[in-house]
């Protein structure tokens, strides 16, 4: 048993109450669950269905590590930012990982959080640089666009593929299903993407490029929220000027604020306001 400090219930706070540690039953013996984020989802949802769930979020890492040094860092970075005439974005303010240095977490929590970090930070940048290209699509013209087509028309079968498995195979199917996570459908998509100005071309084929990858990008970045709000919903430590963070993060506890974040997650598994049910 880890010696972290427990907040007891008081009927007169609003504070919830940490519970004591499970026990997982095994061959004649009891193995204690550490206090930690794994550990208050298994008081939820079962130490099945959260170590089943939580291991398969790992099955995702391959496509992010792909678009992130082959989508964000070649082909975006060094070849379609200057073929559009576009300024070139630091990765670093929108990849950050920093949370492993938050006291109170335990090694496995540092290593979710790193991949949040890592995940959710990567798809922000690309939502981002998507929204940039949608505004500046009126000034991009025909010959930028043709010279751009050829590597285009390589790498998007692609991504499409990885794209499609990693929504609907490891994030529905294999994520959200044992651990009780939402999915943003497809008509709630459209609907986000159609009330966006800089989307409102629907005719030329550039535009419907961009449409169909945004539209994937909000339902990914819904899927991604959905997760780091329950597994590691605090704020990173980094606050220097141009750091850009997803939105929900408005909603994540503070770094001290761990035994808080642990009793809301025992609660509700996630401090999204939308999944407090």
């Amino acid at each position: 048993m880890n010696d972290r400090s427990y907040i007891p219930r008081d009927a007169d706070t609003a504070v919830p109450r940490l519970l004591i540690p499970v026990r997982v039953l095994g061959r004649g013996f009891e193995i204690p669950i550490i206090w930690n984020i794994f550990g208050s989802h298994v008081k939820r949802l079962g130490f099945t269905r959260v170590a089943f769930g939580g291991t398969c979020m790992y099955l995702s890492l391959p496509f992010f590590v792909m678009i992130h040094v082959t989508g964000l860092m070649l082909l975006i970075q060094y070849f379609l930012n200057p073929v559009y005439a576009l300024s070139r974005r630091a990765i670093a303010d929108y990849v950050i990982i920093d949370r492993y240095r938050i006291a109170g977490l335990t090694f496995m929590d540092k290593v979710n959080c790193a991949f949040c970090g890592y995940a959710n930070g990567s798809v922000h940048f690309l939502n981002c640089w998507l929204d940039e290209v949608a505004a500046a699509a009126p000034r991009i013209t025909l010959r930028q666009k043709l010279i751009a087509l050829p590597f285009l028309l390589m790498y998007i079968p692609v991504l499409v593929i990885a794209q499609w498995v990693t929504l609907h195979i490891i994030y529905e199917l294999l994520v959200a299903t044992p651990l009780g996570l939402r999915n943003l459908p497809a008509n709630a998509a459209r609907q986000q993407l159609d009330e966006l100005p800089a989307y409102a071309d629907t005719h030329s084929w550039f535009m419907r490029v961009v449409r169909f990858e945004k539209h994937f990008i909000i339902r990914l970045a819904y899927a991604l929220s959905q997760i780091e709000a329950g597994w590691c919903p605090l704020k990173h430590l980094e606050t220097r000027p141009g750091v850009e963070y997803p939105e929900h993060h408005r909603h994540f506890y503070q770094a001290d604020e761990v035994e808080l974040m642990l009793a809301t997650i025992v609660d509700h598994g996630s401090v999204l306001p939308e999944n407090k049910i």
